[in-house]
C-alpha cells in the first residue's frame, strides 16, 4: 500500500508544487531541510484518537461519510495538525466517499474506470493530508456531537501499527506540504489529499487544490507490464470555482548559464536568473532539476539560501521527466514586481555515451533549474573538449579554443521558453533559404545498438579428411565471414540537408516567419525527437533510407516514421511550440496535432494525396484498436486530457489520441474551412500569437472566422464538442432507392449520440459513367436525402476522399 499510495498522491500533487499555499508560518529556528526531516517523523497521536459515528466532512465537491470507525490525528507539526487517519476496526465499520463530477465528459471518464459515472465508494481506511482548515473543521464537528468519543486506549493500539503508513505517504508529498506550511499564504489556499482504501475499487487518491486549473482530481496508481501508471479517473474545476486558479508564485527570467563539460563530459554549471514573484506570492518557490544533478549552493541576492532538494523524486510529472524538485525558502515574503537575483551552482551527469563517440543528453530540458515556463532571454556559455561540436539554442556570439577546451557562447535574439544543447563528433551541412539558415549535423558513426552484430565463424571441413590424414595441422578450416559494413549516418547528409531545407521552406511559406532565424538539426540516439527553439533533436534512424540496414528490418510504419515524418514533425515545432505555445496541458493537443499534421502535409506534398490518406487510415485503425476489455483506444478520453492519456488501461493512448487523433481533427477542420481558409488560419496563429500562449477556445474562435457564411455550426461549437472535447468515432451506412430520376435515401449513423452534427460527402456513381457529389449534414441516427439524377445510380460511396474520421461500408 505505501509504495502505491506514495506514487498516487505524489502524482496528483506534483502539478501543484509550483503554486502557493497555506497559512502564515511559524518562525522555525532550523533550516528547511531540518524542518523537512522533522515533518517526515510525524506519527499518529494516540491521545487524539476518536471513536466516530456519522462524521461528515465536505471538501469542495468531495463528501466523506465516516459512518463508523476510528479517526486518529497525527501529532501536531510546528503547531499545526496536517494529517488524520480513519480506520474501520469492526466488521460493521465503514466510510463512504461521494464525488459527482460536474460535466458529462468527466462522468464518462469515471465510468470508464469504475463502471459508474458517479464515484460512490465504501472504504475501510483513509489517510487524510492537509494544509487547509480540515483539522479545524473536523475538531469542530467532533467536539460538537456526543456521537464521537475520544478513545486514547484504542489509539495506543492503532498508532504504532499505522504510523509507518503515514511516514511512507509523507515521503512522497512532503515537499508540497512543507512548501505550503512555510509559504506565508492564507490557510484557505492550502491543499487537501486523501488516500482511500478497502472498497471494491482498491486504493485510490483524491486531491483538492484551489490553485490548480482543475481543483479536484481523483485517480489510482496502477502497474502494468513492469511500468508504473497513474490513471486519473476525473479532474475538474470545482463548482465553487476560484478566480486565482492556475496561479503560480513566479517565474525564472533572464537566464545566464555558464556550463563546463569536463573530459568525462560531467557537467558543472553556474546559473544566474531573476525570480519574478507574482502578486501575493509566498516565501516558497519550487523548481525542477534533473535527478542526476546535485545543488552545491543556491544564493539569493548573493547570500546563501535555505533550500531543500529531494534525494529521490516522488512519482508524477517531475519523476516522469527524471527530475528532482528543489524547494527554495526566501528570507521574507517578496515584493511583487521586484526581481530577486538567484545563483545556482550544481554538478552531475546529464550526457551519456551510446558508443562510438555518440552522445545522449539524458535530461534534455531540465539540465538547468526550471519553474513555470515563460518566454525569456537566455545566454549560454559552454566549455567542453575541443574535439567535439556543441550546438545550443540561440546565435553563436563568440567561440575560442585554448588548451584543448572550446568555449562557445550562445545568445537568444528573442525570448524563448526553454534552452537545450547537443554534443557530438559531427559532420555538417548548411543551406540558406529566404534569409534563414538550416544546418544539419550527423554523427560520423551510429550508436552501438545500431551496429551490425559480429558474424559467427564458419567451420569448413577438410575435403581430404578420411582419405589421407596429415601428420600435423587441423583437418577443418575456420573461416570468418566478412562483417556487414557499419551504418554511416553521415553518408546522406547533403541529401538530408536538401530535404530539411525544403521542409523548412514549405513551412515558412504556409505558416509565416518563425522566431529563430537559424535552426540546427542534430542526431539523438533514441526513438524519438524533440524541437527546441532553433535546435532539433532527430533520432539517428531518421538519417537512413528505408533500404538501409538500420531501417529495412523494421515494420513499414516504423520505416515511414523515421525516414519521412519525424524530422518534419520536429522542424515544425519551430512554429508550433516555440513561436506559438499553449496555455496549459489541456491545450497541448494543438501543438502536437499541428506538428503531426505538418509532417503529413510534407508527405502529401512529396508523395501525393494517396500516401497522405493511407497514413490517416492507419491512424484511424490505431484509434479503433481494442484493449482486453474490448474498449477502443479512442475511448481513453478526448485530446484535451493531455498527460491523463498515459494510462495503464490504454498504454498507447497518449501517442494515438494526443498526436494522431489531433491530426485527424485538424484534417477535418481543413475540410470544413477549405485549403485557403485553413492555411490562412495557421498563418494568423503565427502572426497573432507570436511569443504568446493560446488555449483551445481561442483556437476555436480563430478557426470560426474562416467558416463560410451560412454553413451550419458557424461557431464550430459542435465540431469542437465532438472531436476535441469528447470521444467517439461514428459509423455510417446508406440505404437508398431510385424511382425514375429521383434518388431517395437515408444516411444511418451509429456509435455516437443523436446530436452528433457533421457533413458527410456521398459520391454517387451512375450507370452512364458519371459521378455526382452530395453533402449530407447529419440530423440524428437517420438523415434523409434526395437527389435528381440523369441515370441510374450504381453505387454510393461514403466520404470518398477520406476527409472524415469515421467507419463506413
Amino acid at each position: 500500500m505505501a509504495l502505491e499510495r506514495t506514487l498516487g498522491l505524489a502524482t496528483l500533487l506534483t502539478a501543484a508544487v509550483f503554486t502557493a499555499a497555506a497559512q502564515a508560518p511559524p518562525e522555525p529556528p532550523q533550516t528547511a531541510r531540518q524542518t523537512l526531516a522533522r515533518l517526515l517523523e510525524t506519527r499518529l497521536d494516540p491521545n487524539q484518537c476518536y471513536r466516530v459515528r456519522d462524521l461528515f466532512l465536505e471538501r469542495q465537491d468531495v463528501k466523506f461519510y465516516f459512518n463508523d470507525g476510528v479517526l486518529i490525528f497525527a501529532q501536531p507539526f510546528e503547531g499545526r495538525e496536517v494529517a488524520a487517519f480513519f480506520l474501520a476496526v469492526e466488521n460493521t465499520d465503514q466510510g463512504e466517499i461521494l464525488v459527482i463530477p460536474p460535466t458529462a465528459r468527466e462522468r464518462q471518464s469515471v465510468a470508464l474506470y469504475t463502471g459508474e459515472g458517479v464515484l460512490n465508494e465504501r472504504f475501510r481506511s483513509a489517510l487524510l493530508l492537509f494544509t487547509d482548515d480540515t483539522a479545524a473543521e473536523l475538531h469542530r464537528t467532533l467536539d460538537g456531537s456526543p456521537s464521537h468519543k475520544r478513545d486514547p486506549e484504542l489509539g495506543a493500539s492503532v498508532a504504532p501499527r499505522w504510523s509507518p503508513v503515514l511516514k511512507n505517504v509523507l515521503e512522497g508529498v512532503s515537499l508540497r506540504l512543507l512548501g505550503d506550511l512555510l509559504s506565508g499564504r492564507p490557510i484557505e489556499e492550502g491543499v487537501f489529499a486523501a488516500a482511500v482504501n478497502g472498497g471494491r475499487l482498491g486504493r485510490f487518491d483524491v486531491v483538492i487544490d484551489p490553485h490548480l486549473h482543475e481543483q479536484v482530481s481523483v485517480g489510482q496508481a496502477v502497474r502494468r507490464d513492469g511500468r508504473a501508471f497513474f490513471d486519473v479517473w476525473a479532474s475538474f474545476e470545482s463548482r465553487r470555482g476560484n478566480p486565482d486558479r492556475g496561479k503560480v508564485n513566479g517565474a525564472l527570467q533572464n537566464y545566464r548559464i555558464d556550463a563546463t563539460l569536463g573530459p568525462d563530459l560531467g557537467l558543472q554549471a553556474v546559473v544566474e536568473a531573476d525570480l519574478a514573484p507574482a502578486a501575493d506570492a509566498g516565501r516558497t518557490f519550487a523548481f525542477e532539476l534533473s535527478q542526476n544533478l546535485r545543488l552545491q549552493s543556491l544564493l539569493v541576492r548573493g547570500q546563501p539560501a535555505d533550500y531543500v532538494q529531494l534525494e529521490q523524486s516522488p512519482a508524477g510529472q517531475a519523476s516522469r521527466r527524471q527530475n528532482n524538485v528543489v524547494l527554495l525558502l526566501l528570507p521574507a515574503i517578496p515584493v511583487p514586481g521586484e526581481p530577486i537575483p538567484l545563483r545556482f551552482e550544481y554538478s552531475g551527469d546529464v550526457v551519456a555515451e551510446a558508443g562510438g563517440s555518440v552522445f545522449l543528453v539524458t535530461n534534455r530540458g531540465d539540465w538547468y533549474p526550471r519553474g513555470e515556463p515563460a518566454f525569456t532571454d537566455y545566454e549560454l556559455t559552454f566549455r567542453h573538449p575541443a574535439q567535439y561540436d556543441l550546438v545550443a539554442t540561440g546565435e553563436v556570439v563568440s567561440e575560442s579554443v585554448d588548451a584543448g577546451v572550446r568555449t562557445v557562447t550562445f545568445r537568444s535574439a528573442h525570448p524563448i521558453r526553454m534552452a537545450g544543447f547537443n554534443l557530438g563528433d559531427y559532420v555538417s551541412a548548411s543551406r540558406e533559404i529566404d534569409g534563414y539558415t538550416v544546418e544539419v549535423r550527423a554523427n560520423r558513426r551510429a550508436e552501438e545498438r545500431l551496429q551490425p552484430a559480429a558474424p559467427l565463424p564458419v567451420v569448413v571441413p577438410n575435403p581430404m579428411a578420411g582419405v589421407r590424414r596429415r601428420a600435423s595441422g587441423p583437418d577443418p578450416s575456420i573461416v570468418a565471414p566478412s562483417a556487414a559494413p557499419a551504418p554511416n549516418p553521415a553518408a546522406r547528409i547533403e541529401e538530408i540537408a536538401d530535404a530539411d531545407a525544403e521542409t523548412f521552406g514549405f513551412f515558412l511559406e504556409r505558416f509565416g516567419p518563425p522566431v529563430m532565424s537559424r535552426v540546427v538539426i542534430t542526431p539523438i540516439p533514441a526513438g524519438f525527437g524533440q524541437g527546441f527553439p532553433g535546435l532539433v533533436y532527430s533520432p539517428t534512424l531518421s538519417y537512413f533510407a528505408p533500404a538501409d540496414a538500420p531501417l529495412k528490418s523494421l515494420p513499414p510504419d516504423d520505416q515511414q516514421f523515421f525516414a519521412e515524418l519525424v524530422r518534419a514533425h520536429e522542424i515544425s515545432h519551430q512554429w508550433w511550440g516555440n513561436t506559438v505555445t499553449v496555455l496549459s496541458g489541456a491545450d497541448n493537443w494543438l501543438m502536437e496535432g499541428l506538428a503531426t499534421y505538418s509532417s503529413l502535409l510534407t508527405l502529401e506534398r512529396r508523395q501525393g494525396p494517396e500516401a497522405f490518406r493511407q497514413l490517416l487510415a492507419n491512424y484511424k485503425l490505431h484509434l479503433l484498436t481494442k484493449n482486453e476489455r474490448d474498449q477502443a483506444v479512442d475511448s481513453a478520453g478526448p485530446v484535451t486530457l493531455g498527460d491523463r492519456l498515459r494510462t495503464a488501461r490504454f498504454p498507447s493512448a497518449y501517442r494515438v489520441v494526443l498526436y494522431e487523433k489531433s491530426a485527424w481533427a485538424l484534417h477535418m477542420l481543413r475540410a470544413r474551412l477549405g485549403d485557403e481558409g485553413f492555411f490562412a488560419l495557421l498563418s494568423r496563429l503565427v502572426e497573432n500569437y507570436r511569443l504568446q500562449e493560446i488555449d483551445t477556445e481561442a483556437f476555436r474562435r480563430e478557426a470560426a472566422a474562416f467558416v463560410a457564411k451560412g454553413e451550419p455550426d458557424a461557431e464550430l461549437r459542435d465540431f469542437f464538442d465532438q472531436w476535441i472535447y469528447d470521444t467517439g468515432i461514428p459509423r455510417f451506412r446508406v440505404r437508398h432507392e431510385q424511382k425514375g430520376s429521383t434518388l431517395t435515401g437515408k444516411l444511418l449513423m451509429e456509435n455516437v449520440g443523436p446530436a452528433f452534427l457533421t457533413p458527410v460527402e456521398l459520391e454517387i456513381a451512375l450507370g452512364n459513367g458519371e459521378k455526382r457529389r452530395l453533402t449530407v449534414w447529419t440530423d440524428g441516427p437517420e438523415t434523409p436525402f434526395e437527389a435528381q439524377l440523369p441515370a441510374k445510380a450504381q453505387r454510393i460511396a461514403i466520404d470518398p476522399d477520406g476527409k472524415l474520421l469515421a467507419v463506413h461500408d
